[in-house]
């Protein structure tokens, strides 16, 4: 043993002589490729015996085994869930091999597994970037991740990222900032690699999982010094949870979160200062501490929805004063006035995002959580309700963040970008409201109750209806002005567009046949169902461009593609075996499982389910 550390160190000072005669992008490729395979000063002089955390070449690249469907549960809040709900309500028979009992147990989904084991030869370093490549991808962080979480101080940030390049040593920079800033590098290498006009060429082979390569070795780097729970830790696993967000990793995004949200609770971000222990007020500037803090607040909400899954954190589980609307450069200058320079100022968006995330916790609840609203009379008084709170926040957004008004000559591309942001989450959430009236199977859930449906309650839904494919065709609408890939990948929240389209599109290709134009006319009159297919074709638009270097987009594309096909078929009227001349006053009650055994739901069949579910008290 002793001869290998001999041998070892004898190797380690041959490399820190050539390295001193490389360029400056060359010294640093060295210097993080030993500070990925060598732990701290504190670390290495461990006592014999301890067990030594693996670099990322010992451990390798082990792929995260196929999950079985039993093992992941989607929410009825979750996109996928919703798509497979509408696919085995309307679909003719079901496909070999699908398992019809467990929606949430059914396997068709974008979501990305852990890319196989390359050679290790391929992997035993990384390069870096070169500093102009390097300050381009720091560039495209900053002007979109970071306006929307401004978890990172981006003037403390950008000062330690210029002593890194000049300095001949990563001593001072190990640990959670080496890895964060590889993170940093991962996530624009993935948005450029996105946003390419077209497929890869042979020649681009080499660097189109570069993202890939810089975010193992930031996660490999952050597993060395896990036990160290600092803010700093914290902001790097948000980081990462963007990174697996933006390639479509939901379920590894989930657990990283989770982390975080724990590693933050154990340091005390959930609460003030003055209820921390004394040892962790020197933790982080108290500001930052929030952001850092409400950063995850924000972030465990849109996940939780996206998966259909409870969030993390309750509100009533922490007391965190609400983040200043300073910028980051006002906050390092701390001269006591704010400046207005609007390159910069962000803290409207977040506070925004806040009071909104407050809004997802209500509607997941109330609508999509284990104790949610059952009585239809009751789920209509909580639709209505959040509806207004919805209304009522927008209302309440200063002027440069109102996505429904007009920004004639305005410059600030960081406002655009904000504004799109809100619209997106705005008009999916709205949907998401009204969609637990949409799906057939959610009025079964509450239909054969102690009572019939009222009329009044009746034309309730056919209105909640209306606004859910609204919702949808305004989340559409916001692509129809996209220019190219670019613009959709830098001015929109990236890591949620994909989840925020099938939701949309999910809606508008099904919207025709949730609605009974016989029945439900006068509600629908104003709605122009050529447009409503147009506006589903722009979503399948952007997931076939996408899917040439997406293959989460490509995925999507495929799955609403066999949502239109099922659309098509069910259109078609079919006279189903089971119909019966409905005599008035004399409606029958079938139990669902009867009801919905039928794997054809033409407009035809649904007016006999209307008729058959609301009885007399059926507008005639």
């Amino acid at each position: 043993m002793q001869k290998l550390r001999d041998s070892i160190a004898v190797y380690d000072s041959l490399l820190r002589g050539l390295r001193d005669k490389l360029s400056e992008t060359d010294r640093q490729t060295v210097n993080l490729g030993l500070a990925s395979i060598q732990l701290s000063a504190s670390n290495s002089t461990r006592a014999k015996g301890t067990t030594m955390i693996p670099s990322l070449t010992e451990q390798g690249m082990v792929k995260i085994s196929q999950k079985s469907s039993s093992q992941r549960y989607l929410g009825e809040a979750s996109d996928i869930r919703f798509f497979h709900d509408i696919e085995l309500a309307y679909c003719h028979s079901p496909e070999p091999g699908r398992q019809q009992g467990r929606p949430e147990a059914r396997i068709d989904s974008y979501e990305q597994e852990r890319a196989p084991t390359q050679d290790p030869g391929d992997k035993s370093h990384v390069l870096l970037p070169d500093r102009a490549s390097a300050d381009r991808l720091v560039h495209i962080y900053f002007s979109t991740i970071h306006i929307a979480y401004p978890f990172i101080s981006e003037p403390d940030f950008r000062q330690t990222y210029e002593s890194f390049w000049q300095s001949d040593s990563l001593e001072g920079f190990r640990g959670p900032w080496l890895s964060l800033l590889l993170t940093v590098f991962a996530i624009g290498s993935c948005y450029e690699r996105f946003a390419e006009p077209g497929a890869a060429h042979s020649t681009q082979a080499q660097t189109s999982d570069q993202h890939q390569r810089y975010f193992d070795h930031a996660v490999t780097i952050a597993r060395n010094y896990a036990s160290k729970h600092t803010v700093d830790h914290v902001s790097t696993l948000l980081a990462q949870c963007f990174y697996l967000l933006a390639t479509c990793q939901t379920d590894r995004c989930w657990t990283t979160l989770g982390m975080g949200v724990r590693i933050a609770q154990s340091i005390g971000l959930h609460v003030e200062e003055g209820h921390r222990a004394s040892c962790e007020d020197a933790l982080a500037p108290r500001e930052m501490c929030r952001r850092v803090w409400y950063s995850i607040f924000v972030l465990d909400r849109l996940l939780a929805l996206q998966l259909g899954r409870p969030p993390a954190i309750s509100e009533e589980g922490f007391y965190v004063n609400l983040p200043s609307k300073g910028s980051d450069v006002d906050l390092s200058n701390q001269n006591g006035q704010p400046s207005v320079n609007e390159k910069y100022w962000i803290g409207d968006y977040f506070l925004a995002m806040i009071n909104f995330s407050t809004i997802i916790g209500r509607v997941f609840d109330k609508l999509y959580g284990p104790k949610k609203a059952a009585d239809v009379a009751l789920i209509l008084s909580v639709i209505g309700r959040l509806d207004s709170e919805m209304l009522q926040w927008r209302s309440q957004l200063p002027r440069h963040l109102r996505f429904d008004l007009s920004h004639t000559f305005e410059k600030s591309m960081t406002f655009k970008r904000q504004r799109n942001m809100l619209a997106i989450k705005f008009y999916n959430l709205q949907a998401l409201i009204h969609r637990s009236l949409l799906s057939p199977a959610r009025l079964l859930e509450s239909g054969p109750s102690s009572r019939p449906i009222l009329h009044s309650e009746y034309g309730l839904i056919s209105l909640s209806k209306r606004k859910c494919i609204l919702a949808a065709q305004h989340t559409a609408r916001l692509l129809h002005n996209i220019e190219d890939k670019k613009s959709l990948v830098y001015g929109f929240p990236w890591w949620q567009m994909i989840s925020c389209l099938i939701c949309a599109s999910s809606i508008l290709l099904v919207a025709g046949i949730c609605v009974d134009l016989n029945l439900e006319g006068d509600v629908f009159s104003d709605i122009d169902w050529e447009a409503v297919d147009e506006d589903a074709e722009v979503c399948l638009t952007v997931f076939q461009a996408l899917s040439s270097n997406s293959n989460a987009a490509k995925i999507a594309r495929d799955m609403m593609q066999r949502l239109k096909k099922t659309r098509m078929i069910s259109r078609v009227p079919m006279q189903h075996p089971t119909e019966q001349v409905i005599t008035p006053g004399l409606a029958p009650s079938p139990q669902p499982e009867e009801l919905w055994n039928r794997q054809v739901l033409s407009q035809h069949d649904f007016r006999f389910y209307l008729d058959a579910f609301f009885g007399t008290e059926r507008p005639g």
